[in-house]
């Protein structure tokens, strides 16, 4: 757990966000968002949406008469 606790924390050091950035004098963050605005941000819905019409050209073309039979019983 220490291992993966440590990872996350060089992980976001290293990509320059914060969890609670500090606010200047007029009460705006200074650019860096904080990791609850990049994560309100995250749009699921729309990330899978993405995914599966790029992977549309990659399907296989279905036949025209699907042929359905029946398991044989043993």
């Amino acid at each position: 757990m220490c291992l993966i606790a440590a990872f996350n924390e060089k992980l976001l050091v290293s990509n320059g966000h914060v969890v609670s950035p500090v606010k200047s004098q007029n009460g705006e963050t200074a650019g860096t968002p904080s990791m609850g605005e990049m994560i309100q941000q995250i749009d699921n819905g729309r990330d899978f949406q993405l995914f599966v019409t790029s992977h549309t050209s990659q399907l296989p073309v279905r036949p025209v008469d699907i042929k359905y039979e029946k398991h044989p019983v043993s």
